[in-house]
């Protein structure tokens, strides 16, 4: 008697990154794609970037293909006349202000990318650079922003043609941090990881650190280096933390930041994805943002209060301060982590490709 193989279906990512854009979206997209469902996906992707980005695609065992400096439009323009590759179902996480900028053809890259599979689906970004904004009418069938969003955004949406997905229910997180388990906050609380995200582009760790110095509690701090840290700034962390009166650890580009985040009483942290991370562990957080854009993007989050947002490039002061409070009051961290783990439940990757696949045979 012969047995059926699962039935598969064929996913293409079309994604971004590099040194200036970061991996993101890069690495949203492969999370997704290893998200078990019902079915089984096989995925491929299709890579817009630089070298950097190599390292990340060569730890997955997916088949890609990267390309650099590419015509992104040009370039699936080709894949769509070659009948041999197309898919049954195409997402797209292209929306950063250096793609999306405004001579960019929407109308026409969206037309050219909905050609490529039976259903396409497009990951969105906030404000005036999303494609919600700049091209409602793009030929989708699904636009997905998985944030949480204010009301003016939600009013932007209304204006899409095409089936809309929103909501922190989405929030695109690997299946490491699927319905963690509650945590207990520690009396004695001494134990800080900082996160500025894969470059820090305004250096603002060193800044973190040297407010640490001024708590006088005998802190325990891991510090993350991202890929794209410069050499200088690398350097600047190992002279800081060599003279520092704690115990500094710096975790080089740790594969998965779950077992820090859990190791840690308090998270100081960039305002990105990672936010959605510490929610779902339950990670009590201090947020900052790098620029009044990320700020505005992250006022809706910052509302749940899982965390407490400082705003762009906060002072010295500010970091002691806020540091210090959290780290002493074991009731406020208690009431942020039930906040966070009540928020993100860790399952938005399922969801959306549940969503996603829902009518599609293989």
């Amino acid at each position: 008697m012969s047995i059926n193989p699962t039935p598969e279906l064929r996913a293409l990512f079309v994604t971004i990154a590099s040194s200036e854009i970061g991996f993101g979206h890069l690495n949203r997209c492969i999370s997704i794609a290893a998200t078990p469902i019902g079915k089984k996906i096989v995925p491929s992707f299709l890579v817009f970037g630089d070298d950097s980005a190599n390292q990340v695609l060569r730890t997955t065992a997916y088949q890609f293909e990267l390309h650099h400096g590419a015509n992104i439009l040009e370039t699936c323009s080709k894949i769509s006349n070659a009948p041999t590759q197309h898919y049954d179902l195409a997402i797209i996480d292209i929306a950063h202000p250096l793609i999306l900028k405004p001579q960019t053809n929407l109308k026409a890259l969206f037309k050219v990318l909905s050609g490529l599979a039976k259903r396409t689906a497009a990951l969105d970004s906030l404000g005036k650079d999303s494609i919600a904004i700049r091209s409602p009418k793009a030929l989708l069938n699904t636009l997905v922003v998985p944030y949480v969003i204010n009301d003016d955004a939600l009013l932007k949406l209304k204006n899409v043609h095409a089936q809309c997905l929103y909501g922190i229910q989405y929030a695109l997180l690997s299946s490491a941090y699927l319905q963690c388990a509650e945590r207990s906050q520690r009396q004695n609380a001494n134990r800080i990881l900082i996160v500025s995200g894969g470059s820090d582009p305004k250096q603002f760790t060193p800044v973190v650190l040297r407010a640490l110095e001024k708590i006088e509690i005998d802190l325990e701090i891991r510090v993350v280096i991202g890929p794209l840290f410069s050499k200088h700034l690398t350097k600047l962390l190992v002279k800081i933390s060599d003279n520092s009166t704690h115990k500094i650890s710096l975790l080089l580009s740790p594969n998965s930041l779950k077992e820090h985040m859990l190791w840690s009483d308090l998270t100081i942290s960039a305002s990105g994805l990672t936010k959605y991370e510490l929610a779902a562990t339950g990670t009590p957080s201090i947020l900052f943002s790098i620029d009044e854009k990320h700020d505005f993007a992250n006022k809706a989050f910052a509302n749940l209060e899982t965390s407490i947002d400082l705003g762009v490039l906060p002072n010295h002061e500010r970091v002691t301060k806020t540091a210090h409070e959290l780290l002493t009051d074991t009731k406020l961290r208690n009431q942020m982590s039930i906040r966070g783990q009540q928020a993100v439940d860790g399952k938005g990757s399922a969801r959306l490709l549940t969503e996603l696949t829902k009518d599609l045979t293989c």
